[in-house]
């Protein structure tokens, strides 16, 4: 896969916090930081799936039988 050089802003307290916890992993910040999008991006694409899912059965319906009347006057 192509890799493409993005710039980010954070607060410097931050950043070195984020890079000797990339060190405690052995991995570069880089790593760590596209690890993380990685997980968040693959979690949104998830949810979007199961939800797509959930309104298509939704749409659907239950597979009972169950058929909707002609008229609201069948119902009482």
């Amino acid at each position: 896969m192509a890799k493409t050089k993005v710039t980010i802003s954070i607060d410097s307290k931050l950043a070195h916090e984020a890079k000797v916890l990339a060190a405690k992993r052995g991995m570069s910040l880089s790593r760590l930081v596209a690890e993380r999008i990685e997980m968040l991006v693959g979690d949104e694409r998830r949810y979007t799936a199961a939800k797509r899912r959930a309104i298509r059965h939704m749409e659907e319906g239950i597979a009972s039988g169950w058929q909707k009347p002609a008229s609201r006057d069948l119902l009482y």
